[in-house]
């Protein structure tokens, strides 16, 4: 019930943008297609997309998709552990995830300090200064039970096997340093940390792994649906062909989004 209310409310909502819905699928399909090489869907892989709210598990093998799952766990939870571990903001938090976060630990993290002073609620805070390990110890527990709670349900699915040697990684939290090296130990397999495919006409700050199944929509719809021509329709093909130059119909997405947003 819940899921049919979300498809209804996702159809109304694109309605009044003047896009009508020619497909659903699923987002870790859609991760795999921008991320994953044919190569590696042939001999068998396991794509995570490990995004904020959750991460997302899809198996490929012999060429294609054979399970679909996901776990209400991803990288929000990690700087939500920050900020309640650190008495700090949630937005600090993220910054502190990104800038100096790590899913494994070094000899030299004791040494590297991270400065709270300019947090504005450092003036509530008595550490005004933590160290690299203390923030690698409350990261690490949280990517370690991500990452063994989609073993588990890979396992659960008997399909495990059939899920090659090979983890393929993408999503905005699959840029956490440390986390190939931490995800190769707990599967034991080879890891890869991937970002979508190149698309001309998207802009730089599109390009990172936290847009890959955005990416993967617009490559399934491009291959696999007819869009009509019409300029209330956002045709993905205009972007897809990398070897083409678009310039030209680049410039009239732009102008699509400008008139319909």
């Amino acid at each position: 019930v819940l899921f049919r209310s979300a498809v209804k409310n996702i159809r109304n909502c694109l309605a009044k943008c003047h896009i009508n819905v020619r497909d659903f699928i699923v987002s870790s399909y859609a991760s795999g297609l921008a991320s994953l090489t044919d190569d590696e869907k042939e001999i068998g892989v396991t794509c995570l997309d490990i995004g904020a709210g959750n991460t997302s598990i899809a198996i490929f093998s012999e060429g294609y998709p054979i399970y679909f799952d996901s776990i209400p766990v991803g990288g929000l939870h990690i700087t939500k552990d920050i900020a309640l571990g650190l008495s700090v903001s949630q937005p600090f938090a993220e910054r502190l995830k990104v800038i100096y976060g790590s899913a494994v630990s070094t000899d030299s993290d004791d040494l590297d300090r991270i400065d709270l002073a300019d947090e504005n609620e450092a003036a509530s805070i008595s550490n005004k200064a933590i160290t690299k390990a203390e923030l690698t110890a409350i990261i690490k527990p949280r990517v370690e039970e991500i990452l063994e709670m989609a073993k588990a349900n890979l396992e659960k699915s008997g399909l495990y096997g059939a899920a090659g040697n090979k983890v393929v990684i993408t999503g905005g939290s699959s840029q956490l340093q440390g986390i190939k090296e931490i995800t190769s130990y707990i599967f034991n397999k080879h890891v890869r940390v991937a970002k979508p495919q190149e698309l001309q006409g998207i802009p730089e700050s599109a390009k990172g792994a936290a847009f890959s199944t955005a990416v993967g929509m617009l490559i399934h719809a491009a291959k696999n649906k007819e869009v009509a021509d019409s300029k209330t329709i956002f045709n993905p093909m205009d972007i897809v062909n990398s070897n083409k130059k678009t310039s030209g119909k680049s410039n009239w997405v732009v102008e699509w989004f400008k008139k319909n947003f």
